[in-house]
Order: structure tokens, then C-alpha cells, then sequence
């Protein structure tokens, strides 16, 4: 370890480049950092100028700051440049993982940035006066450093929907980096400045500004790339959603059904609860269209509460089609009739209007080998003898269907019939 005696001693070559060739490197690290911060400035005002977007701009135009007092201290008060340029760094730092946090959607979080900064810069009042300070310096530095990098990764990380291909990449470069500012810690004892507390040298600058320039390239283009493919991922999710109801449409059923086909094992039991609301015209003719679509919605409320909102599927105006993975034929049959009584409760009154509205249900149970096709129509065909039958029931599809031929405690309608 280096003594306060030591002519190796750590001294202002930490906080502070004088020589040409230094200056030379942060000049050009500090004009790139200032493009880039265009390019972020730019981007934030196509974006709209959200106020939590100015975390995009903020790490660049903290950048530049940085290298302006580091790279020319002399033409300011020195050792404030010095103390200002550093607790810039670590702001930029700080900022990133806010930016990170505004593109994956999640409210940002100043205040530990701001702390830090402070505490910093409060050591950097007292350090220059303690070469033991001095010396460990660099340590807590790369610590800072690798901790908001490293938090910034688990941002991306955490993303699981949408998941996508530029998350990924934003993980590994904000990890990567994280990973080298921690490995460096305790080789810290013996680099020269930036890298550790001996007097710089053209090649640990030089290691610095490339690791510091990388790193902001990447990421700019893939924190551009991410909110692309972000907006990407949102609007495909919209062309899947009903926007009365805030289920899946009719294509999100089909994509549904081909991904359980993939992945769930060949013979694996699966339902189809098929539902539609009994007398819809009449209320639509008595209530008005904008009365009718708070009846759909509430059934649509009723039947995600019944068997969850990822399974259910608004298909037509007033018909719906739920499915169900794995279920014994019991609980299929007894979610569809929970499904049909709690509508009949709750769509007695409708904000304080008496409709007693019903829905008839149809089901149909088989094994994941045959074609859902063949399945929804079988559940249709229930529903409609459902309909046949005096509506507000729940009828279950049996005709061919080896999975229930040893089923003897299955009633062959539940119903409640409406008068």
C-alpha cells in the first residue's frame, strides 16, 4: 500500500489530468458523450417530452459536465472542478438506472441517486486531506459505479412481458459492466488513476474512456431499440384485446389454443366453457347500446374472476368462450355453472336498473389430441341446446367423447331456467 512518504504516493493524479495526452483523450471522450447526449435529447422530444423521460438526456449531459471539469480543471477553481467533475460521473450512473427504470414502465427512484451524489461529494471534501482516504478512493468509486450498473441490469432482468430481444442485450451490457467496475475494486490497490490511486497513464485513460464510451454507445442504441420494440410488442397486444371488456379477441383465442397444442402433453385434458347472454337484443332495444355493452362487460368481469383473465375470450357481440387447462370433468362442469349463477345474481340490478339478465353456457371436455375446432363447436352446440332448452343453463357435451363415457355422477344439464 502506498505511504504519504512514498514518492508513489497517491496524489491529485486521481481527481485531476494534466497531462496533454490525458486532456487530449477526455476531450474527445467528452464530445462523443455530447453527440450522444443529442442523439438522447432528440429522442426524448420525438417521444413527447414526458417529464420522467429526461432521465434518457440526463446521463450524457452529465457526462459532458463531467469531462469538462476533468478534462480542464485549471480553468476553474481546481479542486471543486475536481470534486464537481467526479460526483458528475457518478450521477450519469446513477441517471442510467433511472433511464432504465422509465423504459421498462416503473416509477423512478431519485432519491437514492441524490444521496449518493451528496455523500460523494461530501468525501471528496475531506479525502484530499488524508492519504488513506485517498488511496481507497478509487475502491468506493467502482463500487458506486458497478452498484447503479448493476441495478440497472436487474431492471431489464425483471421484464418479463413483453420479453424482449434488446431487454436482453441491455442486461448483459449493464451486468458486463457492473462486472468489471467490481473486479477492478481490489486490483484498485495497484492500477494508476482512474483505475486506482497512482498517477495516470495514457494507457488506464485510455482503458477508462473505451470501457465509458462502449458503454454509452450500446446502450443508447439499444435503449432505442427496446422502446421500438416496446411500442412493437404494445400495439400486437392491443390487436389481441377487446377494448370494451379488456379480454382476448378472437385472435388472441386462436394464438391461445395454438400455444397450449406446443406445449402441453399429448393427451392432457382441456375444457371449453362457451357462454353467451340470453335476450341481448331486447335489452340492447330497452336499455340502449351503451346500457348493453355494461352488460357484456360484467359478464366478462364475472367469468375472469371464474377461471382467470388470461382464458377468457370475448368471440362475437355478446358471446364469450372461456378455456380451461387440465381440469377433472367436474371442476369444468362446476366452473361453468358458478360462472352462469354468479351472472344471474349480480345482473339482477345493474346500477340500479332491474334487467335480471342470464347467460346460457355450454361445455365441452376432451383431450388435448383432438382439434379445438372440433372442441368450441361441440361446446357451441351445447350452448344452442342450452338455448333450446329455456336458457340459463349449463349443458355439457357428451356425445362422443371417451373422456366422460365412465362419467355417472355428471348430470347432463344444470339449469335454472328462466320463465
Amino acid at each position: 500500500m502506498p505511504s504519504a512518504q512514498s514518492s508513489t504516493a497517491p496524489g491529485p493524479a486521481f481527481s485531476g489530468y494534466a497531462d496533454p495526452d490525458v486532456t487530449t483523450i477526455i476531450a474527445c471522450v467528452t464530445a462523443l458523450s455530447a453527440v450522444i447526449c443529442l442523439i438522447s435529447a432528440l429522442f426524448w422530444l420525438k417521444e413527447g417530452r414526458h417529464r420522467n423521460q429526461f432521465w434518457y438526456v440526463a446521463p450524457f449531459a452529465s457526462g459532458v459536465i463531467a469531462g469538462i471539469m476533468l478534462g480542464y480543471p485549471a480553468m476553474f477553481s481546481y479542486l471543486w472542478a475536481l470534486r464537481i467533475g467526479h460526483t458528475a460521473v457518478i450521477f450519469s450512473y446513477g441517471a442510467a438506472w433511472q433511464a432504465s427504470r422509465v423504459l421498462c414502465s416503473r416509477p423512478t427512484r431519485p432519491v437514492p441517486v441524490i444521496v449518493t451524489c451528496a455523500l460523494w461529494f461530501i468525501y471528496m471534501l475531506s479525502y484530499v486531506h488524508s492519504t488513506s482516504l485517498l488511496t481507497i478512493a478509487p475502491m468506493i468509486y467502482a463500487v458506486i459505479i458497478g452498484g447503479f450498473s448493476a441495478l440497472a441490469a436487474m431492471e431489464f432482468r425483471q421484464l418479463v412481458t413483453p420479453r424482449l430481444p434488446s431487454a436482453t442485450m441491455l442486461f448483459w451490457i449493464f451486468a458486463s459492466y457492473a462486472a468489471i467496475n467490481f473486479i477492478r475494486v481490489p486490483l484498485a490497490w495497484f492500477l494508476p488513476a482512474p483505475l486506482g490511486p497512482y498517477p495516470p497513464t495514457w494507457w488506464s485513460i485510455a482503458i477508462f474512456a473505451l470501457l465509458a464510451v462502449m458503454h454509452g454507445i450500446l446502450t443508447t442504441a439499444f435503449m432505442i431499440a427496446f422502446a421500438r420494440e416496446k411500442l412493437a410488442a404494445e400495439n400486437y397486444l392491443l390487436a389481441l384485446i377487446d377494448p370494451l371488456t379488456g379480454v382476448g379477441n378472437r385472435r388472441a383465442l386462436k394464438e391461445c389454443t395454438e400455444a397450449l397444442t406446443a406445449h402441453l402433453p399429448e393427451g392432457s385434458l382441456v375444457g371449453c366453457i362457451t357462454f353467451d347472454i340470453d335476450r341481448f337484443k331486447t335489452i340492447n332495444d330497452r336499455f340502449g347500446h351503451d346500457f348493453g355493452d355494461k352488460v357484456i362487460a360484467l359478464a366478462a368481469k364475472i367469468a375472469c374472476r371464474t377461471v382467470g383473465s388470461d382464458n377468457v375470450f370475448r368471440t362475437g357481440g355478446e358471446e364469450f368462450a372461456c378455456i380451461l387447462c387440465g381440469p377433472h370433468p367436474e371442476d369444468g362442469i362446476a366452473a361453468a355453472e358458478r360462472l352462469r349463477s354468479d351472472f344471474e345474481h349480480q345482473a339482477q340490478n345493474i346500477e340500479g336498473v332491474d334487467i335480471s339478465a342470464t347467460i346460457s353456457v355450454g361445455v365441452a371436455i376432451g383431450n388435448i389430441g383432438r382439434e379445438w375446432g372440433d372442441l368450441l363447436k361441440q361446446a357451441d352446440t351445447a350452448l344452442y341446446e342450452a338455448k333450446c332448452s329455456g336458457r340459463n343453463r349449463t349443458i355439457l357435451a357428451k356425445e362422443d367423447n371417451p373422456v366422460l363415457d365412465n362419467l355417472s355422477i355428471f348430470p347432463a344439464q344444470t339449469s335454472r331456467p328462466t320463465g
